[in-house]
């Protein structure tokens, strides 16, 4: 864009990001973005070892059908250990953390793993959060259902029309009812009991047909 005294260069990265998409996602299209979110978080795991600790629908941006993560900001590089909170305001985005961080306990690289879990309910679910049932948006009833493991996943998923085989951008079929699995791997309120983004691509590869 030029005018007299101002020019701007854009570097076209993206057609927009998955927040303004995802209540309007077809479930083939919600999968196909899963596995590519789970692919990008086993690059930065264990090539990278690297933690993106927020992500959520903002930051990830779409371009023709391919996923994007973006803003680093919050990203820590992994050791052997677990890791901790260098300060009591935590990271990320408070509605998207795991157990284990909202009470302050050690945590590591799955914490975006059940990030990815709450970014597929959404999907699946028109931007429904599985710890926000009624669809207040209250961050602290939700943090509050997390600490008290009070999750219920929305009825559209469970529904048995969408417990069928569908085709697949990265896989001729899968079926949904095997990514509701996956989102009970992503979301399991025990951490060493949660799947590493390996784990879930391994699954994933092994159950397509």
């Amino acid at each position: 864009i030029k005018s007299e005294n101002l020019f701007i260069i854009q570097l076209e990265l993206a057609d927009c990001s998955l927040e303004s998409e995802i209540k309007s996602l077809s479930q083939t299209k919600a999968l196909s973005y899963f596995v590519q979110i789970v692919e990008a978080l086993r690059y930065l795991h264990d090539d990278l070892h690297i933690a993106h600790r927020d992500l959520k629908p903002r930051n990830i941006l779409i371009k023709q059908g391919i996923i994007k993560l973006c803003d680093m900001g919050e990203a820590k590089v992994l050791s052997k250990k677990m890791l901790t909170l260098s300060t009591s305001r935590g990271f990320g985005t408070t509605i998207y953390l795991p157990p284990e961080v909202l009470k302050g306990e050690k945590y590591n690289e799955k914490s975006d793993v059940w990030a990815a879990g709450i970014v597929l309910h959404a999907m699946l679910s028109q931007g429904m959060h599985p710890f926000d049932p009624k669809n207040t948006h209250d961050q602290e009833k939700i943090v509050e259902n997390v600490k008290l493991r009070n999750r219920k996943f929305a009825e559209s998923i469970q529904d048995p029309k969408f417990l069928a085989i569908l085709e697949s951008t990265f896989f001729l079929i899968i079926h949904l009812t095997f990514y509701v699995y996956q989102l009970i791997d992503c979301l399991n309120f025990d951490e060493p009991k949660r799947f590493s983004a390996a784990q879930i691509l391994k699954l994933i590869q092994v159950n397509s047909l």
